[in-house]
């Protein structure tokens, strides 16, 4: 069995199980982490690792903070059911995302009443 096989495998019985939109989600996700790897050359799951969550999170880099933490989460679920150890590295934040978030949501002052 290939990897993609093997994930799509893992993943159908993780989905059935538990909140099927966000399972059904996160088993598109892995399936298409899957996908990128396979087109690295990767054929086993043993030999899927750090560097191609690296190379995998630099090819998803232009989606929104919020969007590339789902795939981590993905990943890590991905990770439980291959029974690799640890977990998926986290991937890097640019800088101007987190000042633009902060940016536009600032605190709101509030004015006192005055009788």
């Amino acid at each position: 069995m290939n990897l993609l096989q093997e994930v799509e495998y893992l993943s159908h019985q993780y989905a059935r199980l538990g909140g099927k939109k966000n399972r059904k989600m996160q088993r598109k996700r892995m399936i298409k982490f899957a996908k990128f790897v396979e087109k690295l050359g990767c054929k086993k799951k043993g030999s899927m690792g750090r560097k191609h969550v690296v190379l995998y999170f630099k090819s998803i880099q232009n989606f929104k903070e919020k969007t590339q933490y789902n795939h981590w989460l993905a990943l890590c679920e991905l990770w439980k059911l291959l029974e690799k150890t640890g977990k998926p590295p986290r991937p890097q934040i640019r800088a101007s995302d987190s000042e633009s978030f902060y940016a536009n949501h600032r605190p709101v002052s509030f004015k006192k009443r005055t009788q």
